[in-house]
């Protein structure tokens, strides 16, 4: 059992992340209202889903807000949503997995540690650093430190600023230890410097802290010296993983994508004197179906565009957003709500048993600088927060428009930093062909692992192992043909002495069966002798 026990943190991490090459990596992130991953809640409504995600919405909206007229980079605000997509990756030596809330719109890579005192209410697990031979504290002469926000000088460490995070907030120190991002013992860890809280109140929402991939020196795609990420967002309400492609990697999957629709890019841009720690492009109009709306450029040239990870709602400068609201009460003959949901502009009455699946609305079409133009069907821009009430998922601001990530939902987009350029293209997130070659590499990283880490004679069982597995393997059963690549992970033991050993647990099948409602114990029993057929092809090297 000390085996199952000491083999579980490292087989969490490489169910996450998983190497694709030396130039990158691919990982899985977690919806925040997932059954698992991330510490989502998948027992509320899509229509409590959505209405959450949309105040947090607009708490965002105000923090990117005050950030950006502040016209300071180390603004101590790190601008953040209770409702982000996670990634789960390893800190420390050994690897601790933490799970952290991507977000393009802040620099500091972050996560709460076990030395800390307060309210704050988290799920997952703190990363201790008495536990790690690879943590260091920096020294506020640090170089780095020099650079992170809200530096306290008066300490002898190097001390950050109070992060928010919806309604939570950390301050703590700026340290550096070893990051796993692949899940392998025997690839090189690059040492990473990252804050660490110590102070904190509030919800996190069952996540530790944030990966910030933004452009500025403190973020993680600086520091491991890449150049450009993408990632991929599955519809919103459906509740599924989506997937984040860092390095070399990210720009391999969008040509693969571009077979679902032409690539286009448009320049990313700085809005401000100082560096801004957003991804901005240049709005210059926009479309109804095919009618162009009598937006002046001149609007959105004055204010930047974010393209965010966090928001699900976008946000339009005053003036647009009145001119789309207009052309939107002549398309939609619907009648118009008295008084809107919370957090929402605009809302229509559907007919009564009428879902918002079954209203006709024109696509709302992005033109943006040099050409390019971001098409979103009406899933993209209407939603349904109460029953019988079908809402604009667009919102008004003053002083800048958000591009937000129910807008980039099925479709693949992708930041090249170096060449300062935006590129996306539509496709079919949930349906990537490399997902099946994901889940069975995660398969080979299982049995790696417990052939790695076996130790004495006797033979150990992976049915924990597998418990933990399927947990982080989730989002993919929605596929049914899936099942069996999964199950075939997990209903096992091995023999160190005869690593082609093979031996079934009824056991296996009914924990599974908990775990996956969509999945039989019949089926997983059949999945058990697949494999057992697989693996008497396979030698263990190949495993």
């Amino acid at each position: 059992m000390g085996n199952h026990l000491r083999l579980l943190p490292l087989l969490w991490l490489a169910l996450s992340v998983t190497a694709t090459a030396s130039t990158g990596f691919r990982a899985v992130l977690n919806h925040p209202y997932a059954a698992v991953g991330g510490g989502g809640s998948s027992s509320i409504s899509n229509g409590e889903m959505l209405r959450r995600s949309a105040a947090a919405s607009r708490a965002r909206m105000w923090r990117l807000h005050a950030r950006l007229v502040a016209n300071n980079a180390s603004m101590p605000v790190a601008a953040l949503t209770d409702q982000g997509y996670t990634v789960t990756v390893g800190i420390g030596t050994p690897p601790q997995p933490q799970t952290l809330i991507l977000d393009t719109a802040s620099d500091l890579c972050w996560t709460q540690c076990k030395l800390f005192w307060g309210t704050a209410r988290q799920r997952g697990p703190l990363y201790d650093p008495a536990r790690s031979s690879s943590f260091a504290s920096l020294p506020c002469s640090d170089g780095l430190c020099q650079l992170a926000p809200s530096l306290t000088p008066t300490t002898p460490v190097c001390a950050h600023t109070t992060n928010i995070y919806g309604s939570a907030a950390s301050k703590g120190l700026i340290v550096s230890d070893a990051f796993d991002f692949r899940g392998d013992k025997d690839t090189p860890r690059p040492s990473l410097t990252f804050g660490c809280g110590l102070i904190t109140k509030g919800d996190f929402f069952g996540a530790s802290g944030i990966m910030g991939l933004d452009s500025m020196s403190f973020s993680v795609l600086s520091q491991l010296n890449m150049t450009m990420f993408s990632y991929c967002f599955t519809p919103f309400a459906e509740r599924k993983a989506g997937h984040l492609f860092l390095g070399a990697t990210a720009m391999e999957k969008l040509q693969e994508h571009s077979k679902s629709g032409a690539i286009q890019s448009t320049p990313l841009l700085r809005f401000s004197a100082s560096p801004s720690p957003y991804y901005c492009v240049q709005l210059v109009g926009l479309s109804l179906g095919a009618k162009r709306l009598a937006v002046p450029a001149a609007t959105f040239a004055r204010y930047p565009t974010i393209v965010d990870s966090g928001s699900t709602i976008a946000y339009l400068v005053h003036m647009a957003f009145r001119v789309l609201k207009e052309a939107i009460l002549e398309t939609v003959k619907l009648p118009v709500a008295n008084r809107t949901v919370e957090d929402y502009e605009l809302c229509f009455f559907l007919p009564r048993g009428v879902a918002m699946g079954a209203v006709q609305a024109p696509p709302l079409v992005l033109h943006f600088d040099g050409g390019a133009a971001m098409v979103l069907p009406r899933d993209s821009y209407f939603q349904e927060p109460r029953v019988g009430l079908m809402c604009l998922a667009v919102g008004s601001t003053q002083r800048l428009s958000i591009i937000g990530n129910v807008q980039q939902q099925n479709m693949h987009v992708l930041f090249d930093v170096h060449n300062s350029r935006l590129f996306f293209a539509p496709t079919q997130c949930d349906n990537d062909p490399s997902e099946v070659e994901l889940v069975l590499l995660q398969c080979d990283v299982t049995f790696s692992l417990v052939v790695k880490e076996l130790v004495g004679d006797g033979t150990t069982t992976v049915v924990l192992l597998a418990v933990e597995f399927l947990k982080e393997a989730k989002p993919y059963i929605d596929h049914g043909f899936w099942a069996m690549e999964i199950s075939a992970c997990c209903c096992i033991t091995m023999n160190p002495l005869q690593p082609r050993t093979i031996h079934r647990f009824p056991t296996c099948s009914h924990w599974l069966g908990v775990i996956l409602e969509e999945t039989t114990p019949e089926e997983l029993r059949v999945g058990c002798i697949d494999v057992e057929l697989l693996l008497e092809e396979t030698t263990p090297e190949e495993l």
